[in-house]
């Protein structure tokens, strides 16, 4: 039930985007989208790809919209205003994507990258690598709360933290994995939204969480 309320808020957004885009051809304006976020995953086997937690320019709501992005073969990818490989793109890098018009409404949403610039000076949000110490509140496939353990920006390495997994959350336990829930011991990479409270251990409440494996880490 959880999940499926997000699924309905996805394709929403993205039918409004669909109309957006529509009324800006009729207008006869840059046919691109612009697309802002943290890349959360890479995955190369010939074609690449990248998984995305961030929103669309055109979006008129400040739900995060996590959207995997195909990268074809003449793709521009800036940092510096140099030119770089797709293969130097990782997890963590906060990045500006123009992407093609055309947003399939799967889950995640999915679409063509046509440009990809790394921002270097810009205030991202708070991300983290970490182990999951214990699951404190799961049921019915459901995670509400974790205990991790691992490098959270600004606090340092081995830093502890609960973090909360509410209802608009992106969590596909587990993208390299045929895992449905987390357990002790996985690998984790969260990007949080809003504030981490100051308490022992610390508080926060995730955007996105998806296992990761040391391959990919």
């Amino acid at each position: 039930m959880k999940k499926s309320i997000k699924k309905y808020m996805i394709l929403s957004l993205l039918l409004l985007l669909g109309t957006l885009y529509a009324v800006s051809r009729a207008l006869g304006s840059d046919d691109s989208i612009l697309y802002r976020g943290t890349i959360i995953h890479t995955h190369n086997d010939g074609f690449m790809t990248l998984l995305v937690d961030g929103q669309f320019e055109a979006s008129q709501t400040s739900l995060s919209t996590v959207t995997e992005f195909s990268l074809g073969d003449d793709i521009r990818i800036l940092q510096n205003n140099q030119r770089i490989d797709p293969v130097e793109l990782k997890r963590g890098m906060y990045v500006d994507i123009k992407s093609s018009p055309e947003i399939r409404t799967s889950y995640p949403a999915q679409a063509t990258a046509l440009e990809v610039v790394i921002l270097e000076n810009q205030d991202s949000p708070l991300y983290m690598e970490a182990e999951v110490v214990d699951v404190l509140d799961q049921g019915q496939g459901i995670i509400s709360t974790v205990h991790l353990k691992g490098n959270l920006q600004g606090y340092g390495e081995d830093t502890e933290i609960y973090v909360s997994v509410p209802e608009g959350s992106y969590y596909p336990f587990g993208l390299e994995s045929s895992k449905d829930l987390l357990k002790s011991g996985d690998r984790v990479f969260v990007v949080f939204t809003g504030p981490i409270r100051e308490s022992y251990p610390l508080q926060g409440t995730s955007s996105s969480i998806i296992i990761v494996t040391p391959a990919t880490y």
